[in-house]
């Protein structure tokens, strides 16, 4: 054997060592592996439960919950490297548009619902409010909650910040107000700490009113009084803002995430999500085949 055969011998066997040492990637599966989703402060900590819940069923997945901005985690999704966001609102057409215009695509899957509430201090006895007093309220054209037969109090509107579900389906539901008069808060945490706090507040809230010690507000059209419930928000008499917390990816692939989405559709995760105080919006499914 000359040198030149012995020396190729040798360099063989070293790189064959050191590919018995490599480690191995683990794949990951609908039932293993990892995934990280951004989520808005107002689904945060159901997205946890329901993670939680999921790692429970599979020990070898991991679903962490990161909570972002609704604006800067589609923003995320579109032009970023996340490739799943959780928000209590679908995408807004604007944000659609930019996707599509980009060649993204995106796939959104409502996972619950919810009554944006309105609610106020419980020592304020105030029961309902319609859509003049809510405009005037959150333009600040009122001050006084004696303008609804409250207390001669100044009334402070706190809602989140634009982008947010609860701020997007006001907007909707007013086609958009010019001004508007309020104390904007960065989380659902931070807006219900201070309307705790104030006698004169006025929530604009997109989590479930158990989840707070507020009184919430019916809503007045006409001669009639609805209570913002998980029914109300899908049958007659209707009851007109309605959350949708949506999960939104921009791939389809047979992985953790898509584990944990087809978990949260399933009878399992729905039960989560009503235990939470949500409406549930789906019915049992397979495992999604995704690519």
């Amino acid at each position: 054997m000359n040198q030149r055969t012995h020396n190729f011998i040798i360099a063989g066997l070293i790189l064959l060592a050191f590919a018995g040492c490599a480690p191995t990637e683990k794949k990951s599966t609908p039932t293993a592996g990892s995934a990280f989703i951004y989520a808005s402060s107002a689904v945060e900590d159901l997205g946890v439960e329901l993670a939680k819940t999921f790692e429970a069923f599979y020990p070898t997945a991991r679903i962490d919950i990161g909570q972002l901005r609704a604006r800067a985690a589609v923003e995320s999704l579109l032009f970023g490297k996340q490739e799943e966001i959780f928000l209590d609102r679908p995408l807004a057409q604007a944000e659609s548009l930019a996707a599509a215009e980009q060649r993204i695509p995106i796939y959104q899957y409502p996972v619950a619902a919810l009554p944006l509430y309105f609610a106020v201090h419980p020592e304020n006895p105030v029961r309902a409010i319609d859509s003049v007093g809510l405009r005037n309220y959150l333009t600040g054209a009122w001050e006084s909650w004696q303008e609804v037969g409250g207390p001669d109090i100044p009334c402070h509107p706190y809602i989140s910040l634009p982008g947010e579900g609860g701020w997007e389906v006001c907007m909707n539901y007013y086609g958009f107000l010019d001004t508007v008069i309020a104390v904007i808060c960065s989380t659902q945490a931070d807006l219900v700490k201070k309307a705790e706090a104030d006698p004169g507040a006025l929530a604009v809230l997109s989590l479930p009113i158990k989840k707070t010690n507020l009184h919430k507000l019916w809503w007045r059209t006409g001669t009639i009084e609805i209570p913002p419930n998980i029914r109300t928000i899908v049958e007659e008499p209707r009851y007109p803002f309605k959350l949708t917390l949506t999960y939104i990816t921009n791939r389809q692939k047979q992985d953790a995430a898509a584990g944990f989405l087809t978990f949260i559709v399933s009878n399992a995760g729905q039960k989560v999500v009503a235990d939470e105080g949500y409406r549930p919006v789906t019915i049992p499914v397979r495992i999604v085949e995704m690519f």
